[in-house]
Parts: C-alpha cells; sequence; structure tokens
C-alpha cells in the first residue's frame, strides 16, 4: 500500500521545516513541505495529497482561499488550518462546501497534533 502524502504549507521556513520532522518522526506518510501556497497548489496537479495542514495568515494567498482553491479543484481531502492569529469573522460565514476542515491554534501540542493527524491519514 502507497504511503499518503502530507502536504505542509506555511510562510515560515522554521514552522515548515519542524512540522515536517515531527511527521517524518511519527508518521507512516510521505511529507511535504513548502512555503508557498502556490508551489502547494501545483503539487496537487502532479501527486495525490491526502491531507493538507496549512498556515492561515500567509503572503500570496492565506490558508482560507488555499482551502477555497483546493476545493474548487475538486480535492476533497482533509485541511488542517494552523493560525495563530485567529479571525473568526473570516470563519463565520465560511462556505460548507469546504469541509472537511478544522483549525488548530499555535502554540499546538505536537502530541494531539500528531494523533489528529494519524487519524485524519487513518494511520
Amino acid at each position: 500500500m502507497d504511503r499518503p502524502t502530507v502536504l505542509v504549507v506555511d510562510d515560515d521556513p522554521m514552522v515548515t521545516q519542524m512540522l515536517e520532522i515531527i511527521f517524518d518522526l511519527h508518521l507512516e506518510a510521505t511529507v511535504i513541505a513548502v512555503q508557498s501556497p502556490i508551489e502547494a497548489l501545483r503539487l496537487f496537479s502532479i501527486q495525490p495529497i491526502a491531507l493538507l495542514p496549512t498556515d492561515f495568515l500567509m503572503p500570496e494567498m492565506s490558508g482560507l482561499d488555499l482551502l477555497r482553491a483546493v476545493r474548487q479543484g475538486g480535492f476533497r481531502i482533509p485541511v488542517i488550518i494552523l493560525t495563530g492569529y485567529f479571525d473568526m469573522m473570516a470563519f463565520v460565514n465560511i462556505e460548507e462546501n469546504l469541509a472537511p476542515y478544522e483549525i488548530i491554534v499555535k502554540p499546538w501540542d505536537n502530541g494531539a497534533l500528531i494523533d489528529r493527524v494519524k487519524m485524519l491519514i487513518g494511520g
């Protein structure tokens, strides 16, 4: 059976490196980490992605805009929006067709995040 691919997106390279290391150590998955949501969207066109943990605030597009683009591309994978700046108003009127997604506020508990990711990718 193929390993699922987790695509981590955050404009902060320290965050992507940390998540890549943590996920590599604890998941039976291929982990790809990028700092650009545009690059993330390109990767969707060339390989199957099982889970998308993404930052909310990024310069090229927000995590919410990335989620919308992923859904518009026809991908129904789970998305975790990681944010240190939780803007409740951005999510009040969010479209139902964007599910499944969830929000995890920074700083997160690594153990809880790993457990959640394992549940979402079936590992």
